[in-house]
């Protein structure tokens, strides 16, 4: 089945889909899987998104709390988006995920209990690259354990 969801999908052929699974899932699993699987599917798949919601969830319609922007990747490491919350308010910068290691340990738990094949996988995660905007860490690959945390690198 090719990885792509599209408007022409029968309800049928969405709720099969990697992404109807997902979403499937996530709505039974956490408020916190939801919230970042529903911000990922709208930035990736915008024209099919309420397909796909009403193929999985029937008369749908999205309520607080959820996130109202791409995520991006903190100075400090955290994946941070802004967040409305249940009585309307913008949290600017709520913490998704303390890290980008944990975001990607929960999105490949989630394909493994999905079972998806490669190209379903590859596809997740391009979506999950995609989705976060902005990486604002001097050095990516720094450990802020390392005392030596603070150099600035040179490209």
């Amino acid at each position: 089945m090719d990885s792509q969801i599209n408007v022409k999908m029968s309800g049928e052929e969405l709720r099969e889909s990697w992404q109807g699974r997902a979403l499937a899932l996530a709505n039974l699993v956490s408020i916190q899987l939801k919230c970042a699987l529903l911000s990922l599917l709208a930035d990736s798949y915008e024209d099919a998104l309420p397909f796909l919601l009403a193929a999985i969830l029937g008369d749908w319609h999205i309520e607080p709390p959820f996130y109202c922007s791409n995520p991006k990747i903190n100075k400090r490491g955290h994946v941070v988006a802004d967040l409305i919350m249940p009585d309307g308010a913008r949290l600017k910068n709520a913490v998704i995920f303390s890290s980008s290691t944990q975001m990607q340990d929960i999105f490949r738990k989630l394909a493994d209990r999905l079972k998806l094949s490669d190209a379903d996988r590859l596809e997740l995660f391009a979506c999950v690259h995609r989705w976060v905007k902005a990486d604002q860490r001097l050095d990516p690959t720094m450990d802020c354990r390392d005392p030596d945390a603070r150099r600035l690198t040179l490209h």
